[in-house]
């Protein structure tokens, strides 16, 4: 391959008459005297010059990708690294501190990693396939998944524009009614999803922004409920089933009474997207966003009627505690404040070592008290809510904490990780039980209501059912 100063000029100069510098092509190619030159241009492309610095570009950052011995990371890690721009390519000193860096984190994400793999301890933690039914149907993502309270079977809602009503009895589960959204939009997340507390409606939140109820038993369309411009992020129905309370990608927060299907609020509350929903009574409900603000809505009044400040960063989650009549909320910002209603402080501020994602209270008579946090460094608190102190610390995950549920009996607590690891925990001991991996990062984790099975949903359209009450 040669390189000469002609070939450069021409490229140049096509690249300036192409982006509409017709003086400065002119004048460029007069001086370069490509104006009177013989290359032979016929077949070479619009954007020829581009194209060859991306290539280059991509060459230099391959480099970076390469150990001192040559060899190539492994792909998982390349995104520690942030891509070069071209100025930055051209700078040796640059291209060395960014390899570097890349493979000073990927020693210590393997020495992360073996020091986990060392706490999940022996093979026997590992659950056998025999204890994992697997449900097959979702072509994308699977969002959430969650019981029936009232019908043995799981709702799960994914990427793919539907949501699947799976049976538990054996002759029944490869079957599910699919719950079919309509496919005229840019995407098809089905992410908010909820069943009524009898068990006889599963309400969906779509993309195009509107709410949608089917039947529990057999998935057919009951009613379209219009929303808002933006896609629906959360869904939840009042603990008498009487309101639905959604929330939207924009910050719209809306409100419906079921009895007369109308909707009794709909308006921007939040500056961003609405991250968390929960209900903290028959009548009254919580809003978080990504502009740190929790709003407090009521059913008579159906306003916002009090804001809770004190976080500054989003508000990822909101969990009500009806045995203490107190909320908790995880943020960005690196905490977990648990709240009174009766105050907008925060009555308890717990602070972690990373941002917190997700939290889930403990809902046995025994130990109503506890709460667990999970953290994007992998670590999982346990907090006495009573005291707003952290008893225990949980490390098994690598990666970050995206889901946690505790099993309605108050034993166990199960943990899903961006790495595709599920994790079952001894809540008293803190010890792991059982542990296994998917092909995809684990989105949701659901209990059934007698604690032996264990849902989870991952990125890879996989649905699985762990028999806990055989396999632990």
């Amino acid at each position: 391959m040669s390189i000469e100063t002609d070939h450069i000029n021409y490229l140049i100069y096509r690249y300036l008459l192409e982006s509409g510098f017709q003086h400065s092509s002119f004048t460029f190619g007069q001086e370069s005297g490509i104006a009177h030159s013989t290359i032979a241009t016929t077949h070479i492309p619009p954007g020829s010059l581009i194209a060859q610095m991306q290539r280059a570009l991509n060459y230099v950052q391959a480099e970076i990708n390469l150990s001192d011995e040559g060899l190539p990371a492994d792909p998982k890690y390349l995104d520690e690294i942030a891509p070069l721009s071209l100025l930055e390519s051209v700078q040796p000193s640059i291209c060395e501190e960014r390899r570097k860096d890349l493979w000073q984190k990927i020693q210590q994400n393997r020495e992360a990693e073996a020091l986990n793999n060392e706490k999940l301890g022996t093979v026997s933690l590992e659950i056998d396939n025999e204890h994992i039914q697997s449900f097959n149907g979702h072509s994308s993502a699977v969002f959430m998944c969650q019981w029936n309270p009232k019908y043995d079977s799981i709702a799960t809602s994914a990427a793919d524009g539907t949501a699947r009503i799976w049976s538990m009895d054996k002759d029944k589960m490869q079957t599910p009614f699919v719950c079919l959204h309509p496919n005229d939009t840019d995407a098809q997340d089905v992410i908010g999803m909820d069943w009524s507390n009898d068990g006889d409606y599963l309400c969906t939140g779509y993309f195009d922004g509107h709410l949608r109820l089917w039947s529990g038993q057999d998935g057919e369309l009951q009613q379209r409920l219009p929303g808002s411009n933006n896609s629906i992020s959360r869904i939840k129905f009042s603990p008498n089933g009487q309101f639905i309370a959604a929330g939207d990608a924009g910050g719209t927060v809306m409100l419906w009474a079921m009895q007369s299907v109308k909707k009794l609020l709909s308006a921007i509350c939040h500056e961003g997207s609405v991250l968390g929903l929960c209900w903290i009574g028959e009548d009254t409900f919580v809003t978080s966003g990504t502009d740190s603000i929790i709003c407090k809505f009521g059913v008579k009044r159906p306003y916002v009627q009090d804001k809770l400040v004190g976080h500054s960063d989003e508000v990822n989650a909101v969990e009500w505690n009806s045995s203490l009549e107190m909320l908790a909320s995880a943020s960005d910002d690196k905490t977990v404040r648990l709240w009174s209603m009766d105050n907008t402080e925060a009555k308890h501020v717990i602070q972690h070592d990373d941002v917190v994602g997700c939290v889930a209270w403990n809902s046995a008579e025994a130990t109503f008290h506890i709460l667990a946090s999970g953290c994007r460094d992998g670590n999982i608190r346990l907090v006495d809510g009573r005291r707003g102190v952290c008893t225990q610390t949980l490390e098994a995950h690598a990666a970050e904490v995206l889901c946690l549920q505790f099993s309605p009996n108050g034993r166990m607590l199960a943990s899903g990780d961006a790495g595709c690891r599920i994790i079952i925990w001894d809540v008293e001991t803190g010890n792991v039980l059982k542990t296994t991996m998917t092909e995809g990062v684990i989105y949701s984790v659901a209990w059934n209501a007698d604690s032996t099975h264990l849902a989870l949903t991952d990125s890879a359209g996989h649905v699985f059912v762990i028999d806990v009450e055989t396999s632990v």
